[in-house]
């Protein structure tokens, strides 16, 4: 499989072709309208349920084989703490406080799973939706979650797919078998998967490490391809279909962690990557994953 597009404007045209019929797909798979939150009653505490999914990132990895307990996924708990009675949910709990055999806290549950691609995403989503735990092991219905946020596509660029092949993929995840028609299986994206939730999809982070482990200052031309093509879809659906688009809220990570300054997430004052070049960092008490956390934070005060 190549691993640049020839052109990129040619794959925003193919954007901007098959629009159409992206917007007749999405109408045909969902016709819900904007949902009141739904809430979750623990110990007569009222809850907003957010369920994190993606890949390593998610699951707060920051170079390969070394954690840092809950990567942003600590943080964001916290900010939203302020605001709100947070719970998250999800079928592992992984890379998180309290650790097993202890009862699991409003912050332990998630679905970050280390290596997946977004199709490995697509394949688990009916098991894992169904399977929802949190607080002390209470299960969740997909209804009763509020909101989801979800990261993917890393590892499938870094496993060799182009933008086209990881943007189908994205599709899929978010509004069922469309531009591939890929997982047949499974007819259902995360917008017809959780009825009442907001879906907080965000583009991924810079990456610095090629397929086969050589590092490079700088990033595949394809992580910013498949960035925009993210980009120009939801703004084209909220602007032709304000009912679905406004369920879809966009959190622009890669833009958040790109390399400014000498305390960025990835690079320190020189040309050599820190890390493994795909997970943030722990320098500076893991700024990587609290920029993280306060880009999703901002979004969500934003949708809402």
């Amino acid at each position: 499989m190549k691993w640049f597009i020839p052109k990129f404007n040619k794959f925003l045209s193919f954007l901007k072709n098959n629009i159409s019929m992206q917007l007749v797909l999405i109408a045909t798979i969902i016709s819900a309208p904007i949902p009141a939150q739904a809430k979750v009653i623990i110990n007569g505490v009222s809850y907003t349920v957010t369920y994190l999914l993606g890949d390593s990132l998610t699951d707060g990895q920051f170079t390969y084989g070394q954690e840092h307990l809950g990567g942003y996924r600590g943080v964001l708990y916290e900010e939203l703490k302020k605001m709100e009675n947070p719970l998250f949910v999800g079928t592992t709990r992984a890379n998180s406080l309290p650790l097993f055999p202890m009862p699991a806290a409003e912050y332990s549950y998630h679905d970050g799973h280390p290596g997946f691609r977004l199709d490995q995403l697509q394949v688990n989503l009916p098991f894992w939706s169904n399977n929802l735990l949190s607080l002390n092991e209470m299960k969740v219905a997909p209804e009763n979650v509020d909101r989801v946020l979800v990261m993917g596509g890393t590892n499938d660029i870094f496993q060799g797919a182009d933008a086209a092949v990881a943007f189908g993929r994205f599709f899929s995840l978010i509004y069922g078998p469309g531009l591939n028609n890929e997982f047949p299986a499974n007819p259902k994206g995360l917008l017809t998967t959780f009825p009442n939730a907001k879906i907080f999809v965000a583009t991924i982070p810079p990456l610095y490490v090629f397929p086969g482990g050589l590092v490079k200052l700088g990033e595949p031309e394809v992580v910013t391809e498949y960035n925009a093509a993210i980009r120009a879809n939801i703004q084209q659906v909220k602007t032709n279909n304000p009912a679905i688009g406004n369920r879809i809220e966009l959190v622009d990570q890669y833009n958040a962690l790109l390399p400014t300054n000498a305390f960025n997430p990835y690079i320190t004052g020189s040309i050599i990557p820190v890390g493994d070049g795909i997970h943030p960092n722990s320098i500076m008490v893991n700024f990587g994953y609290t920029t993280m956390a306060e880009t999703w934070v901002n979004a969500i005060v934003k949708a809402y």
